[in-house]
């Protein structure tokens, strides 16, 4: 494509900022402007606004976000669809378009805190750059009049994988396989811009239904690390607090190190299968430090044993993405996929289930213990909202194993 067909600079960093500049359907077509963009995400600019310098009246009234208030001028809240510990979601419809929307908005009390504001804008602005069916497209960033920013977001009519496990039980091994598949598409995309997402789990996997068939958006990129990133977002943390949910950390990330990579991402999609498949993530424990302590120094019990007739292949998939070495994991997402696609065609004579001992559900409450997300809503657009702090503190609560259950067939 000829470079003079391309928007100008100018215009990819008003969008990479949070404007509201079409270029979407070019930046699909162009990896060259995709790779412009990635790069000026990576350098944390200032989000800049959409609205000119002086508000509505309407808005300059505004005091709170509640059903029947329009914000940005064009988008009307029509009810709280969910919320965790980072921000509020609300179903909206666009007045222009009549379509709906999702509209996060930051919490109030962390609006004064600089990186949480960071952390926030971050996700849009990460978000942003990928095209692909399997990530939830972002529409527009902005601030209110009172001081709160916010992220307009496609709306998913679904239900993120945490919430479904809690209701139904572990999932069918390739049924899983499939679905994590398509989270790996979008996680590579993300790869191949050089943004790593860091923050991988059930919560931040939604389950659209797109005809006939189920699409798995992967949202809250509040987390992503760029591999040129020289910030020293994990550096600067607070003593006691680590970036990402421990359950599904890998050990670089456990331990904090400077050079965490793209394949922290494959670990964190092997404990989330792992999870989906077995009822229970690869480590838990009584205390987050003794979940670390396993982390970092045992293997995580073959998922053939926890969930007999697992097929051989997947069981072997896991194992190879929870390796503690990190050479000895999948070197990219793109090679985790096709593996796990695969696997997810596995003759059904090798995948039959033989009678097994009663397993773990989901344990939601070991994840709430972590992560105090708080999110406990089952309606879709609350998926963008659990996703808590993420940034974990030294907790006072045990982590209590859960009731065996049986899997769902």
């Amino acid at each position: 494509m000829s470079r003079s067909a391309c928007p100008s600079e100018e215009t990819l960093a008003r969008f990479a900022g949070g404007d509201d500049v079409d270029v979407r359907a070019h930046l699909a077509s162009c990896g060259e402007c995709r790779a412009t963009v990635a790069d000026l995400v990576r350098s944390h600019r200032p989000v800049a606004t959409t609205r000119d310098a002086t508000p509505s009246s309407d808005e300059r009234l505004l005091t709170r976000v509640e059903p029947g208030v329009v914000i940005g001028g064009k988008y009307r809240i029509e009810a709280l669809a969910g919320e965790g510990g980072m921000g509020k979601v609300y179903r909206a419809e666009h007045l222009g378009l009549g379509t709906q929307v999702a509209v996060k908005v930051l919490r109030a009390e962390l609006a004064v805190d600089e990186r949480a504001r960071r952390r926030f804008l971050r996700e849009a602005r990460a978000a942003a750059v990928l095209t692909g069916a399997n990530a939830v497209r972002i529409y527009d960033v902005d601030e209110l009049t009172i001081g709160l920013p916010y992220i307009v977001m496609e709306h998913l009519d679904g239900e993120n994988l945490a919430s479904t496990m809690e209701a139904r039980g572990p999932l069918d091994a390739r049924v899983a396989a499939r679905w994590m598949a398509q989270a790996c598409t979008a996680l590579a995309e993300a790869h191949a811009l050089g943004i790593i997402h860091r923050d991988v789990k059930p919560a931040n996997l939604v389950v659209v239904r797109s005809g006939t068939d189920d699409v798995v958006k992967v949202v809250d990129f509040g987390l992503v690390l760029a591999l040129s990133d020289t910030s020293g977002l994990s550096r600067s943390m607070p003593a006691g607090v680590m970036a990402g949910s421990p359950l599904y950390m890998s050990p670089e990330q456990v331990r904090g190190d400077d050079d965490v990579d793209e394949r922290t991402d494959v670990w964190a999609v092997g404990a989330t299968l792992h999870h989906l498949v077995a009822g229970t993530p690869p480590f838990v424990g009584p205390t987050l430090p003794i979940v670390c302590a396993r982390i970092l120094s045992q293997d995580a019990a073959p998922l053939e044993r926890l969930r007999p007739g697992t097929p051989r292949a997947l069981a072997e998939i896991v194992t190879r993405c929870l390796r503690r070495e990190r050479d000895a994991r999948f070197a990219t997402m793109q090679e985790l996929r096709t593996a796990l696609l695969s696997a997810s065609v596995v003759p059904e004579v090798e995948a039959r289930e033989e009678p097994s001992a009663p397993r773990p559900p989901p344990i939601s409450e070991t994840a709430r213990t972590i992560r105090d997300d708080g999110a406990t809503a089952t309606s879709t657009a609350k998926i963008a909202a659990d996703d808590a702090t993420s940034t974990t503190e030294t907790i006072t609560q045990p982590i209590t194993q859960p009731t065996p259950t049986k899997p769902e067939r």
